[in-house]
């Protein structure tokens, strides 16, 4: 039996991530300053609104661990690069699939499946 997702443990993940690099580097907001949510959406991985900010990762996509570290750390992405006025919310520019593809290189993830979803 897997165990459930929640806003917490999302909270708990970023938290996680943002002691590793290069999120240790990027001096993002803490975790109580952001909203976590999840959802069971199947159109959509995960989103963030960085405005708010707020991430959302779908119980539905993301239902191992791997998957939830790599939804949370694609929408950080999104995070950095509104704090730095860079972020494009409407598609990947050019300088987001720089910084996924180093991540995925970091930690051997897929950068297909790290660019996937909305």
């Amino acid at each position: 039996m897997r165990a459930p997702l929640t806003p917490q443990r999302l909270a708990a993940t970023y938290d996680y991530l943002r002691c590793w690099p290069p999120f240790s580097q990027w001096r993002l907001p803490l975790s109580d300053a952001i909203e976590f949510h999840t959802t069971n959406r199947k159109d959509c991985d995960a989103e963030c609104n960085p405005e708010r900010p707020s991430i959302m990762v779908s119980l539905a996509l993301n239902y191992h661990l791997i998957t939830v570290l790599i939804a949370t750390a694609h929408e950080m992405i999104h995070l950095y690069q509104y704090q730095q006025g860079t972020d494009n919310r409407y598609q990947h520019n050019d300088e987001f699939i720089r910084i996924a593809k180093r991540i995925c290189r970091r930690y051997a993830w897929d950068v297909g499946q790290f660019t996937g979803g909305c």
